[in-house]
């Protein structure tokens, strides 16, 4: 590892990612909801049922999955509090825009 990393404490941040989910999930269940209801007037019978079967399981599931995911701490770079769900183990700082890497439950600078 090189001399410059530095690095700061993450935790887990689940009522944050509970209320994302939740969002997430009652949108995108209406969404399937509504459309299942249209496919299934058209004549696509099964296709219509399973994505209206899906947009009502879709909003109790996805704030788990949001829970589960959220991170939190400090940016290692400008000091300014993060909370977000990383991708591939790094968020981007939305104050510096820097990079920065998750790994063993601390936010690494690269």
């Amino acid at each position: 590892m090189r001399d410059n990393l530095y690095s700061t404490a993450a935790k887990k941040s689940p009522v944050t990612g509970f209320g994302r989910g939740l969002l997430k999930g009652l949108l995108f269940g209406m969404l399937f909801l509504t459309a299942g209801f249209f496919l299934y007037i058209i004549g696509f019978n099964y296709v219509g049922w399973f994505c209206m079967i899906f947009g009502i399981i879709l909003p109790f599931i996805a704030p788990l999955a949001g829970a589960a995911n959220n991170i939190h701490g400090e940016c290692p770079y400008c000091s300014n509090d993060i909370n977000a769900i990383p991708k591939n183990n790094a968020i981007i700082c939305r104050t510096c825009k820097n990079t920065i890497i998750v790994k063993d439950g601390r936010l690494w600078s690269i």
